[in-house]
């Protein structure tokens, strides 16, 4: 067995360091699925649906480009606002299933796309903050 450099054993988050990152994305995401599983959700009537997707997964988004990036602005890189934006869309596809089998519910490829926007949205306000942080 090969000893290991003291930083790569630094780098790597303890568990509270996981749960620090991790716990919000877990949190918002199944505030969603249980949103998502209600028959009739409470929804304020002057708000659009498709709005509330967008908010949604902007928040969701956010929270997974914070945890991807360990916290830290010199980790948000294209590769990491991508990779958050692929799995706030593949949350919301599987939340959009999920949908189908709750009674009143039913799957809509619109609001998979109102999610999807979302996510971008979140990832282009992160990149310009990047931006503006750096100059």
């Amino acid at each position: 067995m090969t000893a290991r450099p003291a930083d790569a054993l630094t780098d790597r988050p303890g568990n509270r360091e996981v749960l620090w990152l991790w716990g919000p994305v877990l949190f918002c995401m199944a505030g969603i699925f249980f949103v998502s599983g209600l028959s009739n959700p409470p929804m304020p009537s002057d708000v659009p649906d498709l709005a509330l997707h967008q908010a949604a997964y902007f928040g969701l988004t956010l929270l997974l480009i914070r945890a991807l990036a360990n916290a830290q602005w010199k980790n948000v890189t294209f590769a990491t606002l991508a990779a958050a934006w692929g799995l706030a869309v593949a949350y919301g596809l599987s939340d959009e299933f999920h949908q189908s089998f709750v009674p009143n519910r039913h799957a809509e490829l619109r609001d998979l796309a109102a999610d999807a926007i979302g996510a971008f949205a979140a990832a282009i306000v992160a990149a310009a903050w990047g931006i503006i942080r750096r100059s």
